[in-house]
C-alpha cells in the first residue's frame, strides 16, 4: 500500500502542474482568475509533496502537515465538486472526479 500512496502523491503533483499550466493558457494571460487557477495547482502540488514527505518516513510535523494539507483540500475539493454537481457539468469534469479520488484517497492514507 505504501508504494501505492506514494504513486498518488505523485499524481497529485502532476495533477496540480497541468493545473497551473491549465489555468494560464485556458485563461488567455495575466488575470485574477488565473492567478487564483494557478494558485489552486500550486495548492495540488504542495500536498502532493508532504504527500511524498510524509510517504518516505516523515514522521512529527510532515506527518502532521500532511493530515492537515489533505483535510484542507479534501474539503477545497469536496466544495468545488458540489458547485461542478449543481452545475450539471460533473461528469463531463474528469479532473474534478480525480482530484475528488485522490484527495480522499491520500486523506485516508494519511490518517492511517
Amino acid at each position: 500500500m505504501k508504494k501505492f500512496d506514494l504513486v498518488l502523491a505523485w499524481v497529485l503533483v502532476v495533477l496540480g502542474f497541468v493545473h497551473c499550466g491549465a489555468g494560464i493558457v485556458r485563461m488567455g494571460g495575466l488575470s485574477l482568475e488565473s492567478i487564483w487557477f494557478f494558485a489552486g495547482g500550486v495548492a495540488l502540488v504542495e500536498v502532493g509533496f508532504l504527500n511524498i514527505l510524509r510517504n518516505s518516513g516523515g514522521r512529527g510535523m510532515a506527518r502532521i502537515a500532511s493530515i492537515i494539507g489533505n483535510v484542507l483540500m479534501l474539503l477545497v475539493v469536496i466544495a468545488l465538486s458540489i458547485v461542478v454537481l449543481r452545475s450539471g457539468r460533473f461528469l463531463s469534469s474528469p479532473q474534478v472526479i480525480l482530484a475528488l479520488l485522490l484527495m480522499v484517497a491520500e486523506t485516508l492514507f494519511s490518517i492511517a
